[in-house]
Formats: structure tokens, sequence, C-alpha cells
């Protein structure tokens, strides 16, 4: 009986290991930057480059394809290409069920036989890290159905679990956090054009639907509430070594991060008006991530908006007012 190809190593040539992996992670980086900017086409041709490169280096059942499939699924999404979009999710979630089990199997069986175990192909956090960003896809993935039980589950799936490995407030979970909230946030519109779209209801169904309506605008921002904490605590205590974080995070965190709040920006002024200082919070926040990634220009717009209103509603002594004030003079004062 052959042997699961899992059990084995990579398949790709000693002598050209390096290069192949270094060329295919390139190309994966690039494919990633692409889809951040909002060109789907090249990235999508650029991804799937990338998985056909992989797929040589590694063998098709290979763990180490996941990454790849992911950021295709992320573009297919992005370009509301659904169906194909969740295709390449069941591949990836087989592959990680396959491989939790020949876990399993070998350590059974080295138990029992005295040998040594096979070695995973990944380590086990990383292992956990692709099982969470496809929960996170997976989440996006309904969202878009509109089977929004099955996209609350995903993305409450993720959250658990990386707080459990990084911390309920680390940036990472953020971006769970705001899929909930999204998810929270469409289902409210959804139950609205629905209650719009039928004819008079007696007051008692009414109230019960604004009872509802009103608990899932409650939730989605309590969901967004900690996106926009998680990075505004970063932000105003951002680490000492910019350089060294963002060659271990990539700058695709911080991409996610901008898509992020420019949408809780959109939902904050849908659910609670465009002068709210829920509203100036988050551009403040803007502000302070467009000044961490050196956009000095965008910083500079985003505090002004975030000034205004915290002018508005806090007035110009407040400690929080004092704060957008401060930014907005070192922006002055680097001429910009």
């Amino acid at each position: 009986m052959s042997a699961s190809p899992l059990r084995h190593g990579p398949v790709m040539d000693i002598s050209e290991g390096p290069s192949a992996h270094e060329q295919c992670e390139q190309m994966r980086r690039e494919s990633e930057e692409l889809c951040f900017l909002g060109q789907l086409k090249p990235a999508h041709a650029k991804a799937v480059a990338a998985l056909k490169l992989a797929t040589e280096a590694y063998g098709k059942n290979s763990l180490r394809l996941v990454p790849f499939y992911l950021v295709l699924v992320d573009i297919s999404l992005r370009e509301r290409q659904l169906k194909p979009a969740e295709e390449v999710l069941s591949l990836v979630n087989w592959l990680l069920v396959k491989d939790r089990k020949v876990g399993v199997d070998d350590s059974a069986s080295g138990i029992l036989t005295g040998v040594q175990p096979f070695v995973p192909e990944l380590p086990e956090e990383m292992k956990n890290l692709l099982v969470i960003r496809m929960n996170k896809l997976y989440s996006l993935l309904h969202l878009e159905y509109g089977a929004y039980s099955e996209g609350l589950q995903r993305a409450a799936h993720g959250a658990y679990h990386c707080s459990l490995l990084f911390g309920p407030d680390h940036l990472y979970t953020s971006e769970l956090y705001f899929c909930l909230g999204l998810i929270f946030h469409r289902m409210q519109r959804a139950a609205l054009r629905q209650q719009q779209a039928q004819p008079q209801q007696e007051s008692q169904q009414q109230q019960r639907e604004l009872q509802q309506r009103n608990q899932q605008n409650d939730s989605a921002l309590a969901m967004l509430d900690k996106v926009v904490d998680i990075w505004y605590r970063f932000l105003t205590n951002p680490p000492e070594d910019t350089a060294a974080w963002m060659l271990e995070h990539r700058r695709l965190r911080i991409h996610e991060a901008s898509s992020m709040l420019q949408q809780i920006v959109g939902i904050r002024q849908n659910l609670l008006g465009a002068k709210h200082v829920a509203t100036g919070e988050v551009q403040y926040t803007l502000g302070l991530l467009y000044l961490f990634m050196g956009d000095h220009l965008q910083a500079k717009a985003f505090v002004k908006q975030a000034l205004d209103i915290y002018v508005d509603a806090l007035g110009p002594e407040h400690p929080s007012t004092v704060d957008v004030i401060g930014v907005l003079h070192q922006l002055d004062e680097a001429g910009v």
C-alpha cells in the first residue's frame, strides 16, 4: 500500500530548491500586493502562476500550497467569483483536515512501534494561522452569499482561535472582529430592506423587528469598536523599530487595516452620523495609520476631518481634541 503524499517532504530537487522556493514565494507576495492595490486581473494571473510553480516545487497534496490557495481565494472574492472561491476553500479545508488526521495517525503509530514520528511540513502555529485565515475567508464568502448565520459561525470560530493564539487585543484578531461587525451590519440592512418590501404589518411585529435591527446595530458597532480600539492603541504606541515590525508582519496588515477602517468610517456615518464623535475617532485613527505608513498628505486630511468633529462635539479644550491638534501641528511643522 503506497504512503500518503503528505508523509513525504517537499519533492523539489535539493540543488534547485531554495531558488524555486524563493521564486514562488516572491510571486505570491507580488500577487498579494497587486490585490491590495486593486489590480485584480494581474494579481489573479500572478497568483495562478505562483500556485503552478509551488505545485511543481512541493507536490500537489502539500500543505505548503495552502497560502497560495488562500491568496487566490482572496482575489476571487474581490472579483466576486464566488463559486471558484468556494471550490478552492473546500480544497484548502481538505488539505488541513487531512494533515491533522495524518498527524494523529503518525503520533499513534510512533507510540505503538517506537518509530520516529513524521516531521510535519509546517509548524503548528503556522497551520493554526492558516485555519484562522481560512475561516476569515469562509465568513466573507458566506457574507457575499447572504448566508449570515454560517458567516457569523466561521468568523466567531476564527476570532476565538485567534484570541487563544495571539490574544483578544492582537492586530490579527481585529480582522476577525471586523468580519463579525460587517456581517451584523449586513444583516441589519437586509432585514430593513425586507421590512420595507413587505406590506404594512401589525405594530407588535414592527416593534419586534425594530428591536432585532437595533440589536444587530449594537452588535455591529461593538465589534467594529474593538477594531478601532486595537489599531488606535497600536498606532499611539507603535513599535520602536518600525522597519523590523513591517518586515515581520509585512505591509499587507497595514493595507488590511486601511481597508477596514475606511469601511468603518462609512458604517459609523450611516448608523451614528457624519458628525458623531465616534466617526471622528475612526478618522483620527486612519490619520495615524497613514502617518505610520509615511503618507503625510493622507494623514493630514483625515486628522483635519477628525479635528472638526472633535471641536464641535467635545470642544477645543478636551484632552482628545488637544491630542488631535498636537498631531496636526506635527504635520504642519513637517511642512505637510
